[in-house]
């Protein structure tokens, strides 16, 4: 339970930080909304993949990169200014 805490902390700062490089303003609740939703996307994502170890890695790439784009307000044009994914 405290490595939840911990980790939660860690990506709201990490949100914060991001949000301040972008210059964009969220409430806090708002913030800590967005890390919740991407904390129970990510574990979902985990088990899926466990139950289907099958499933195509593109199709998982574009739904986590569609979703954090969605959570995090910025990361779709800061990820492709650095490269960081294709269109």
């Amino acid at each position: 339970m405290q490595a939840v805490v911990q980790e939660r902390q860690a990506l709201v700062m990490l949100l914060q930080a991001h949000l301040r490089e972008v210059h964009r303003f969220l409430p806090e609740a708002e913030i800590r909304g967005r890390v919740f939703a991407l904390q129970c996307f990510v574990e979902g994502v985990v088990l899926r993949a466990a139950r289907e170890p099958d499933m195509e890695l593109d199709v998982v790439r574009e739904s986590v990169q569609r979703f954090v784009a969605e959570v995090v307000p910025g990361f779709e044009s800061a990820a492709r200014s650095s490269g960081g994914f294709a269109p």
